[in-house]
């Protein structure tokens, strides 16, 4: 059977149309999530591992102030080693007044927020950000109180 001469023209054409539309709306957009995600993953682990060290500073400091302070610079230089922005300071719950003696089985934790960029391209930039929140929960160490034998 053929087609009359109208439809046939009718149709012709279209697959560069459908290819142009294609990778504009379905291909452009996907590669760009991909080529983000390895920013969201990198930004959200530095701020685990900033929580991490700060929790750890805090319940291995001898004097409370001083623990405060050794946590808030290694949060700040974990994040910045990493090209990560830090939003706030390190805040911290939980066994704050530990002194040698405490009960071993308190909890420190610590919460870092992050910024997060939104969408970021590779050589050309990041647009746009969000705010994550990470937390980490640091025992005090069980043996902390024991004196050590003459």
């Amino acid at each position: 059977m053929r087609w009359p001469a109208a439809r046939r023209d009718a149709e012709e054409g279209l697959v560069a149309a459908e290819y142009a539309a294609g990778v504009g709306l379905l291909l452009l957009p996907v590669s760009i999530l991909v080529l983000s995600l390895p920013g969201w993953v990198g930004a959200v682990e530095a701020g685990r591992v900033a929580a991490q060290q700060a929790a750890r500073a805090v319940v291995t400091a001898d004097d409370h102030a001083d623990g405060i302070a050794a946590a808030q610079r290694l949060a700040a230089e974990t994040l910045a080693n990493r090209g990560v922005t830090q939003v706030g300071a390190v805040t911290f719950d939980g066994a704050l007044r530990h002194r040698a003696g405490d009960e071993p089985q308190e909890l420190v934790t610590a919460t870092v927020v992050v910024r997060v960029p939104a969408l970021q391209l590779p050589l050309i930039g990041s647009w746009a950000a969000f705010d994550r929140v990470v937390a980490h929960t640091q025992p005090v160490d069980r043996y902390r109180s024991i004196e050590a034998a003459p």
